[in-house]
């Protein structure tokens, strides 16, 4: 069962990178498409989050433990407003010192 688990978690981590740049992709005319893509972008940000720490196991209660290298590629790529994007980037590196701190 934790087998499957895995692979689901494996499968559900593909599809989250893959939604990140679709939604970099969708048109946006208005500001309302702009709107609502910030808001898609923003949440599969915390979903990715989530996915890459399941995946830790049982340093997922940790936050510090998830791997940054793999979310920051992603979170940059997102079409975010200036403000959830500096939002997100405070939070990577400020999670980026603690680990370095943690691992002196």
């Amino acid at each position: 069962m934790m087998e499957n688990a895995g692979y689901e978690l494996e499968r559900l981590h593909a599809d989250v990178t893959s939604l990140c740049s679709r939604i970099e992709l969708l048109p946006c005319r208005t500001a309302r498409d702009r709107l609502a893509q910030s808001e898609m972008a923003k949440r599969v940000a915390n979903i990715l989050r989530v996915v890459l720490s399941l995946q830790q196991g049982d340093a997922a209660a940790d936050p510090l433990s998830i791997p940054l290298a793999q979310l920051a590629p992603h979170i940059s790529r997102l079409p975010m407003p200036e403000d959830y994007t500096l939002e997100e980037l405070r939070s990577l590196t400020q999670s980026y010192l603690r680990q370095l701190v943690v691992s002196q």
